[in-house]
């Protein structure tokens, strides 16, 4: 089977999942970058420096780009222009698009009408034509576009799954009262609600370590306010750093919280926090939140900014060691069964080989990647 996946361009992000492709179709798979890298994403560590023979630049190589994209058995395309699927989705060959959500803002339903035109002229006759969804509330999005209806799958990003021989060891042997905090300082991630609720525990008497990575255009007005609020003994910022080093923090933190809103497409830092033995305190508002966690099993899930729930939580946590360990090993185990780059490739293609023989019930997965993307309202 030969597979075909169009996005932006390469990165840490892609590359698992790329990799397990490349080894799954025996070299049937080719990767094709549709634009440059920003400097904002190389500084944040998104550049692997070299990349693996099956990455092509479309504009260094159309002719060949092209020509992959329209004999494939199965393309899996993002953020791509729409005109290198256009003959394929006409021949009605077997494509899966892959998504975020689409409204990540409030929507004015007046202008509803003229999006469903749009979009029903690029996807509603499309036979072949099924939909990944990477956030949880994508399908919905969608829904409001009369598209890909009892089409779509979950999906997600799937960051390079580190496997460790005991993470019960792993666990025992992080810092005391560690919390992490990973992300860009933009309003979306929501950074103050994590310093609101370390000004709540020192105010209750908890000596913790925050440690912080990340830059963007609010950290110097979140550094005043640490200041500010006298916060200063329990923060560390350490700036942006690789993904590798990244993960060794993760490795040594209790806790990790997530606070983005709706704005957050998925969050493959949750990903790895789990991988990493931590125990996750997340917003639900984010992309991966309902697909990876739930709440009290292998994690706890915050609602809609609700900095007093994310508070007790994170609270709950450093009290019940054993709740604590429990919900660490439980997020560990749910990458390594399911969300892992293997599984869903494992999975994606023995759908594909169901759909390209004509199936017209071909078998889908009950739970985790590929089972049916639930409409779920955000």
């Amino acid at each position: 089977m030969k597979v075909v996946f169009l996005s932006n361009y390469y990165n840490h992000h892609q590359s698992e999942l790329s990799n397990a492709f490349y080894q799954k179709t025996d070299g049937e798979y080719y990767f094709i970058e549709t634009s440059v890298m920003s400097e904002e994403r190389k500084k944040l560590g998104y550049s692997l420096g070299s990349v693996p023979s099956f990455v092509i630049k479309y504009e260094e190589d159309k002719i060949r780009a092209i020509s992959l994209i329209n004999s494939a058995d199965v393309v899996i395309y993002g953020s791509c222009p729409e005109s290198l699927i256009k003959e394929r989705l006409k021949n009605k060959k077997l494509t899966f698009k892959y998504s975020e959500r689409i409204y990540r803002t409030k929507q004015n339903l007046l202008k509803f009408p003229v999006r469903f035109i749009r979009f029903f002229k690029k996807y509603g006759f499309c036979k072949n034509h099924y939909l990944l969804c990477s956030s949880a509330y994508t399908s919905y999005d969608y829904l409001k576009t009369l598209n890909f209806i009892n089409k779509a799958f979950k999906w997600g990003y799937f960051p390079a799954f580190k496997s460790y021989d005991k993470p019960l060891s792993l666990i025992a042997k992080k810092q005391e009262n560690s919390i992490l905090w990973v992300g860009r300082f933009m309003k979306l991630k929501r950074f103050n609600h994590t310093l609101e609720v370390l000004k709540r525990l020192k105010t209750d008497g908890y000596k913790v370590v925050l440690n912080v990575i990340g830059t963007g255009e609010l950290e110097d007005d979140y550094k005043d306010l640490v200041k500010k609020e006298n916060l200063t003994d329990t923060i560390n910022f350490l700036g942006a750093m690789k993904p590798e080093m990244v993960r060794e923090y993760m490795e040594k933190s209790q806790i990790f919280l997530f606070t983005s809103n709706r704005q957050e497409g998925w969050g493959a830092v949750v990903n790895e926090a789990m991988n990493s033995c931590c125990a996750v305190v997340a917003s639900k508002e984010a992309g991966s939140v309902p697909y990876l966690l739930n709440d009290g099993e292998n994690g706890f899930i915050y609602s809609n900014g609700n900095v007093d729930e994310l508070f007790i939580k994170t609270k709950t946590l450093l009290d019940d060691k054993i709740l604590r360990e429990k919900l660490s090993y439980s997020a560990y185990k749910t990458l390594e069964n399911e969300w892992n780059a293997e599984n869903a490739v494992d999975k994606f293609l023995t759908l594909s080989s169901e759909l390209l023989s004509g199936s017209k019930k071909p078998f889908i997965y009950k739970t985790g990647v590929l089972s049916k993307a639930e409409i779920i309202k955000g």
